[in-house]
C-alpha cells in the first residue's frame, strides 16, 4: 500500500457470536465478494468481522485468505458463515488477494485489511457509488484514524512524478474538507472496491511486490488503460493501522518500500515520461536515501535498492506488456502524475509547518510548489 503496511493480524482470538452477513441486495444482480488477507487471528480481525455483520441492504460474502499463518485462522473463527481459504506459505497480501479472486466469482470485489472497521452503510455507499458510475472501474474509501479528534489516514493515494507514493490527507484533522467525490490516482488496498472485469484484465496484483505499493502499482496499470478511480467520501472506514507487518519491523517495511517504488516507475512510466521525469527521479531517490540514513535504516535501504536492481530484468519484461496494452497517451499519464503532485502539495500546505514532510519540502523547494487549489474548489465528480 502506498507507503503504509497492509494488515497482517493480531494475537488475540475473538469469540464474538457469528454475525449475519447477507441481506437483500441494493445493487441489482450483484453479489459482492469481500476478500480479507490475514496472517494470524485476533482482536482487530474480530472487530472487522463484527462491523461487516452489521451491514444491511447489500448481498455480499466474506472470504478470509489465511496467508500461511503459524496457526490456522479457521481454528479460531466462530463465524460459520465466513469462508476461510488457507495458503501453505506466507507470500504476502498481493498473492493472498489473487488467490481470493480465484476462490470467488462476483462482479464486485472489495479488498479490506483486517484492522479496519466499517460503519453500517459504508460498504453500501462504496458499491452503490461505483454502480452508478460506469465510467469508473475502481473506488477508494475515506480512511480515518479511530481516535478523537478524528484524523485522516487517506482519501485516495497519490504519487510524485519523482516516484514516491503518498496517502493524500494523512494526519490532517478531519473537518469535512474532502467531502466531494472526485477522481483520484489510486485506491488504497486498505479498503477499496474493484470491478472484477478490471482485475481480470490486469491479472490482479503484482505478487513480486509482496507488500507495500502493490495497490498503487495496480492503480497505475489501470490508469494506463484508461480506467479511472473514484473517491467516495460517504464510504468511511476506520483504519487502526500499524497492526500488520508489526512483527517484521520497520527495517523490513522500508526495504520493501525502497524496492517497490523503483519497480513501479520502471514498469509503468512510458519512455517519454521517464525521460521527462528523470531530473525529479534523480532527486527523489537521494532524498529518500537521506531519509533512510537519518532513521538508521541505511542497510535496509541498500538491500531494497539491491533487490530492485536485481529484479530489473523481470520488471522490464512486465513493462513491455504494460506499455503495449496502454491506451492513454504519455502526455495524459504525465498530466495524471502532475495532478497527483498538486494534491500531495495541497495536503502538505494544509498541515502545520512542523507536521510537513521534510523530504517533500525539499522536493517541492527544488522543483517549485505546484499551483494548488483549496479542497473546496476542487471540481467534484458529477
Amino acid at each position: 500500500m502506498a507507503n503504509h503496511p497492509s494488515n497482517r493480524g493480531a494475537a488475540e482470538a475473538s469469540n464474538t457470536p457469528a454475525p449475519a452477513l447477507r441481506s437483500q441486495p441494493s445493487v441489482p444482480a450483484a453479489l459482492v465478494s469481500v476478500i480479507i488477507p490475514v496472517y494470524g487471528n485476533g482482536f482487530y480481525l474480530g472487530r472487522c468481522l463484527e462491523s461487516l455483520g452489521a451491514v444491511k441492504g447489500l448481498e455480499f460474502s466474506v472470504l478470509l485468505v489465511d496467508d500461511g499463518s503459524p496457526e490456522a485462522v479457521a481454528d479460531h473463527l466462530s463465524w460459520p458463515s465466513i469462508r476461510c481459504h488457507r495458503l501453505g506459505e506466507n507470500r504476502g497480501p498481493a498473492h493472498a488477494v489473487n488467490r481470493g479472486l480465484e476462490e470467488t466469482a462476483s462482479d464486485w470485489v472489495v479488498v479490506l485489511n483486517s484492522d479496519v472497521e466499517l460503519p453500517p452503510q459504508s460498504l453500501n455507499h462504496l458499491v452503490e457509488a461505483l454502480a452508478e458510475r460506469p465510467d469508473y472501474h475502481f473506488a477508494a474509501a475515506k480512511l480515518l484514524h479511530p481516535k478523537e479528534p478524528p484524523t485522516i489516514d487517506s482519501v485516495g493515494d497519490g504519487m510524485l512524478i519523482g516516484g514516491g507514493g503518498y496517502r493524500i490527507g494523512h494526519e490532517e484533522l478531519e473537518q469535512g474538507q474532502y467531502g466531494s467525490a472526485r477522481s483520484v490516482l489510486s485506491a488504497a488496498g486498505t479498503a477499496s472496491l474493484y470491478r472484477r472485469s478490471l482485475l481480470n484484465e490486469l491479472g490482479g496484483f503484482d505478487e513480486d511486490f509482496f507488500g507495500f505499493l502493490e495497490d498503487l502499482d495496480l492503480s497505475l496499470r489501470a490508469q494506463l488503460r484508461g480506467y479511472r478511480c473514484l473517491y467516495v467520501p460517504s464510504a468511511v472506514v476506520y483504519h487502526h493501522g500499524g497492526v500488520t507487518f508489526r512483527n517484521r519491523g520497520e527495517k523490513e517495511i522500508y526495504r520493501l518500500i525502497t524496492r517497490n517504488q523503483i519497480w513501479i516507475v520502471v514498469k509503468n512510466y512510458p519512455a517519454t515520461v521517464l525521460l521527462r521525469a528523470l531530473p525529479r527521479l534523480l532527486v527523489f531517490q537521494p532524498l529518500w536515501a537521506a531519509l533512510m540514513v537519518s532513521r538508521g535504516l541505511l542497510v535496509p535501504y541498500l538491500r531494497g535498492l539491491g533487490e530492485a536492481l536485481l529484479g530489473l530484468p523481470r520488471m522490464l519484461g512486465k513493462r513491455r506488456q504494460i506499455q503495449r496494452s496502454r491506451t492513454i497517451s504519455p502526455r495524459r499519464f504525465w498530466e495524471l502524475l502532475k495532478e497527483s503532485e498538486q494534491e500531495i502539495a495541497a495536503w502538505q500546505l494544509r498541515l502545520a509547518p512542523p507536521e510537513r514532510s521534510l523530504l517533500l519540502q525539499l522536493y517541492f523547494g527544488l522543483f517549485g510548489w505546484p499551483a494548488v487549489k483549496t479542497q473546496e474548489k476542487t471540481p467534484a465528480v458529477a
